[in-house]
């Protein structure tokens, strides 16, 4: 049996990204990985240009002993003003073209006027307040490298650069699908000995926070059949998700029906604690499918530290993690651990570091303790006595991910 980070490895080996598309920049964008180099077809900015309101100069030394001749003024969005003989000053507009000649921009605060002529308190250096043309970037400069992560700023610079569409890694779709006779829909009503299905729309979430789109498929009974059928949906995604039934129960039918419908099973059960019966598997076509835990905790654990990483590496990320931070014990903590564990454990962000608390979880059952945690604590296999104040590794998913986006821009 594989310990989790050598299952960590064979997942990454196959976790590939999807092959780049052609895909138009907007708000859905967001952190998909561009693949292609854009170079920019104008000098930014694209003439000389005031960056603040008040008055463009030519020279230091007005043209009269009283103070500096005005013109007419200028603002954003002005055609071409003409030139400004030397000693004179011209009302600018915050991003106006400044008129050739000027050299300088001083705030408004700093002049009065009188007659029709400029006053000055302070004359400022030349160059100030202004910005030349190209200063930013010239034409034909790389502007953004093939890989990096699209957002705010990238997409603005891709408008500036005329690029409405880009090449991109397209944004995986993750199959999600549900197992058990036990199960019923969260809008239902559990009867006898039924549970409403909480693991489905947990990874619904899950994935979207992965940046991926998930999509749901139902709940398939302990019911090979019906089973099949939905699996068969399933693997027409990039990536498949079931929880539940991946276990070696008379009705765990996951295993035996994915490898009867031509998927090859890589990983089944790893040393981890809680999630052991983790499945890894490909399709002929290089999907993934993924078997988790039917318990929420196990589920849970098993998506952050595995399928997390190998969502954000088939989206293109370079260094996907997972990405493990220093915590600091807030209390101490005794366990005993027959296999290398995750217990969910609440952070809080407390001088610069990160505060450890342990949320006594007793089971894989517990869902409510999860809605309490904020990341996991690793533990090796063992007896482990750990006093406050010690330092401990944590694994914060959302943090793991602003890393990966971090390494990947740098």
């Amino acid at each position: 049996m594989m310990i989790w980070n050598e299952a960590l490895r064979v997942v990454l080996d196959h976790a590939l990204p999807l092959g780049p598309e052609m895909g138009p920049v907007c708000s859905s964008s967001e952190g998909a990985i561009l693949a292609e180099t854009i170079v920019a077809d104008l000098d930014a900015p694209p003439f000389d240009k005031a960056l603040m309101d008040g008055f463009a100069l030519a020279g230091e030394s007005p043209a009269f002993n009283e103070g500096w001749p005005l013109v007419n003024a200028v603002y954003a969005g002005d055609a071409q003003s003409g030139r400004l003989s030397q000693g004179h000053a011209c009302p600018v507009a915050t991003g106006a073209r400044i008129p050739d000649g000027a050299d300088r921009v001083v705030p408004f605060e700093r002049t009065q006027k009188k007659d029709g002529i400029l006053q000055v308190s302070d004359i400022p250096l030349s160059e100030s307040f202004l910005a030349r043309a190209g200063s930013d970037y010239r034409a034909g400069e790389v502007l953004l490298n093939s890989g990096t992560v699209l957002g705010p700023a990238t997409t603005g610079a891709l408008a500036a650069a005329a690029r409405t569409a880009v090449r991109m890694i397209p944004i995986p779709i993750v199959a999600v699908i549900s197992t058990g006779d036990e199960l019923v829909e969260p809008n239902r009503k559990p009867m006898g000995s039924q549970i409403r299905n909480s693991n489905g729309p947990m990874l619904l979430s899950a994935i979207h926070q992965a940046g991926c789109l998930p999509k749901y498929l139902g709940i398939a009974p302990d019911c090979p059949n019906t089973l099949k059928n939905l699996i068969l949906e399933g693997l027409t995604h990039p990536v498949l998700i079931l929880s539940g039934g991946v276990s070696v129960g008379e009705k765990d039918f996951v295993r035996p029906m994915l490898e009867t419908l031509g998927v090859k099973v890589l990983v089944h059960g790893i040393k981890l604690k809680p999630g052991r019966p983790f499945l890894f598997g490909i399709t002929q076509k290089g999907g993934l499918v993924f078997g988790l835990p039917g318990n929420p905790t196990s589920a849970l654990a098993n998506f952050d530290l595995l399928i997390y990483p190998a969502l954000l590496a088939m989206r293109g990320y370079t260094n996907p993690g997972p990405h493990f931070q220093t915590g600091i014990m807030g209390e101490a903590l005794f366990a005993n651990n027959n296999r290398p564990t995750l217990r969910p454990v609440g952070v809080k962000p407390e001088a610069g570091e990160f505060i450890v608390k342990d949320l006594g979880a007793k089971g894989s059952f517990e869902l409510g303790v999860l809605t309490r945690s904020q990341g996991w604590l690793e533990l090796p296999m063992g007896q482990w006595d750990i006093p406050k104040g010690s330092e401990v590794r944590i694994l914060i998913p959302k943090l793991s991910a602003m890393v990966a986006t971090l390494l990947q821009n740098a």
